[in-house]
């Protein structure tokens, strides 16, 4: 979703056959864990991986059996800012 922003994902599925269902995880960065959602299915809200769980950016990423379509949607915000000063 980016680097260094918090929030939620807001997502709908939509497949072929009606079941509406796809199996989700992230890769969280650094080091690329993969944090494991399971089967989400119809609608619903995910928190962003933050840097207090050791994130410095997440991919959201999802398999499907049939043709699926899934809408998403973000709210984020800058997570936290740094100031250099010279």
């Amino acid at each position: 979703m980016g680097v260094n922003v918090k929030g939620t994902v807001n997502y709908v599925i939509r497949t072929r056959d009606g079941s509406n269902k796809v199996r989700m995880w992230w890769i969280v960065q650094p080091l690329g864990r993969v944090k494991q959602l399971g089967v989400l299915e119809g609608s619903g809200k995910l928190s962003i991986p933050s840097k207090l769980k050791g994130s410095v950016s997440a991919k959201l990423r999802g398999q499907a059996s049939v043709d699926t379509v899934v809408y998403v949607g973000e709210n984020t915000a800058v997570d936290s800012s740094l100031i250099f000063r010279w």
